[in-house]
C-alpha cells in the first residue's frame, strides 16, 4: 500500500502541471450613489451594473475567450481541474486513442456535425481556463478579489489581461 501511494504521488507530481496563483483586488462601483443617478438621470449615459453583474461578466467566457486570444493560450497553458486533466490525459493516450478508433468503427458518427479539432481545443482551454478564474466579493465590501490560477507564472499577466479585456468590453457596451 505504501509502495502503490508512493508511486501515485509521483506520477501525479510528473504528470500533473504545477499551479500558480495571482490574485488582484478589484473595487466596484457602489450600488447606490444618489446624487450621481440625479445628476446623469437625463443623459443615461453613465449606467452602471450591480455590484455582483459585475463580477459574473469579468469571468465570462467571451472575456476568457479574448484573454486565450490575446495571449494566445493553448490548452498546456491554462489551469486544469483533476478529472478534465486526467479525460485528456486519456483522450491523447494510446489507449484511449486505440478505444475511440474501435468505438467509432462499431458505431460510426454519420452526422458530421461536430467540432472540428481546433474548435474543440478552443472549447477544453476555455472551459479549463473559466475554471481556473474565480471572481469573489469581499464581505459586505466593494472590493472583489480576483484569482487566477495556472500552470506558469504567467498567471499575472493573465490576470491583468484579463481586467484589460473585461475593462475594454465594458467600455464597449456602455458606448453602445
Amino acid at each position: 500500500t505504501c509502495l502503490a501511494m508512493l508511486a501515485l504521488v509521483v506520477a501525479y507530481v510528473f504528470i500533473w502541471p504545477p499551479v500558480y496563483s495571482a490574485s488582484a483586488l478589484v473595487v466596484v462601483e457602489r450600488d447606490a450613489d444618489p446624487s450621481r443617478d440625479t445628476f446623469y438621470l437625463s443623459w443615461n449615459v453613465f449606467r452602471k451594473d450591480d455590484s455582483r453583474s459585475e463580477l459574473e461578466l469579468m469571468t465570462s467566457g467571451p472575456v476568457i475567450k479574448k484573454v486565450i486570444e490575446k495571449e494566445k493560450l493553448t490548452y498546456d497553458d491554462v489551469y486544469h481541474p483533476f478529472f478534465s486533466h486526467a479525460v485528456y490525459l486519456w483522450e491523447n493516450s494510446a489507449v484511449g486513442k486505440a478505444y475511440r478508433a474501435l468505438k467509432y468503427e462499431l458505431f460510426p458518427d454519420n452526422s458530421g456535425a461536430g467540432p472540428t479539432p481546433e474548435q474543440a481545443a478552443l472549447a477544453r482551454t476555455i472551459v479549463d481556463m473559466k475554471a481556473g478564474v474565480s471572481m469573489e466579493p469581499i464581505g459586505t465590501s466593494n472590493v472583489g478579489r480576483l484569482t487566477v490560477l495556472g500552470p506558469s507564472r504567467r498567471v499575472a499577466d493573465y490576470a491583468n489581461r484579463l481586467l484589460d479585456v473585461y475593462l475594454e468590453e465594458r467600455a464597449q457596451r456602455y458606448y453602445d
